[in-house]
């Protein structure tokens, strides 16, 4: 859930035809407007309902259940929490530098007439820096903040390449107290990438034009805009999660691929994961 859905967080479109992507890693947690002290890990299994576009700009939909493994690790460097999963390297009150990841899913070209006879796209890893910067502090109203990620994309195969990068920064808001036992929160921005990234998507070769798709060389930039919402809450050992997740491809710098047939979508997902296991140790959470 994005963001929710960082490991969420935040490109939806996928963990989906499974393969080596069968699961997905949902880690997020209801926090209070108060540091607590709560277990270092918590560990559950559960499932995951997610209906999403093929790729930005399909026309074509898949609606996916998925194992859903629960993961919260709250360590000093290594963190899966309801900011996603992540490497810390640098934290203030206001400032958080850190590694994160995240994965998207393979995609059988028979599986969508746009990109008919043109090579399967092989599952991608999208791995880099992300700094955050709080805002506005919790008093109430909920915290303000705003992220900026910055990943190299990489494809899962057996000769793994680089196909460019990836970046999201966007406003995100969060609150613990709209709703009695909520964690709610929404955020918005643009989706930007390199020409590498939108050529593995957009491009069309010419020895893969036809009378209806011709040939097509993506630019890097601007990819669109996105706005998601997300809520999550526990019940003892049960949690729950939903997501809706906005996207327009208005203005995107490859808006007029043959490949684009489609310039908004909405992807959504629900999510419940029973909680079995926690460690003894406990450490104090702050807001």
């Amino acid at each position: 859930m994005p963001k929710t859905l960082h490991c969420a967080a935040m490109n939806s479109a996928l963990l989906w035809r499974a393969g080596a992507l069968c699961s997905l890693v949902w880690v997020t947690t209801v926090l209070p407007a108060w540091a607590q002290s709560t277990p270092r890990w918590e560990a559950g299994l559960g499932a995951a309902l997610l209906d999403i576009p093929q790729y930005r700009g399909a026309d074509r939909r898949s609606q996916l259940v998925l194992p859903l493994p629960y993961v919260v690790y709250r360590g000093d460097v290594i963190k899966a929490d309801r900011e996603g999963a992540r490497a810390v390297f640098f934290e203030s009150r206001q400032t958080e530098i850190n590694l994160s990841a995240q994965l998207s899913p393979p995609l059988d070209s028979n599986d969508n007439p746009a990109r008919a006879g043109m090579p399967r796209l092989a599952p991608t890893a999208e791995l880099g820096p992300s700094m955050q910067w709080r805002l506005h502090a919790p008093v109430g109203s909920g915290v303000l903040s705003l992220h900026w990620p910055l990943r190299a994309v990489f494809t899962l195969e057996r000769q793994t390449r680089l196909v460019g990068w990836q970046s999201t920064p966007h406003l995100q808001w969060a609150s613990a107290s709209v709703l009695p036992g909520w964690r709610v929160s929404a955020q918005t921005g643009p989706i930007l990438a390199s020409r590498a990234y939108h050529a593995y998507y957009y491009d069309v070769d010419a020895t893969q034009a036809t009378p209806d798709r011709p040939a097509y060389q993506a630019r890097g930039g601007y990819g669109g805009w996105q706005v998601l919402t997300a809520a999550s809450t526990r019940w003892d050992q049960l949690w729950f999660g939903a997501f809706v997740r906005a996207e327009s491809l208005q203005g995107a710098i490859y808006a007029d691929s043959p490949l684009v047939w489609q310039r908004s979508a909405v992807t959504a997902g629900v999510a419940m994961a029973w909680v079995f296991a926690r460690s003894s140790e406990s450490v104090l959470v702050k807001p």
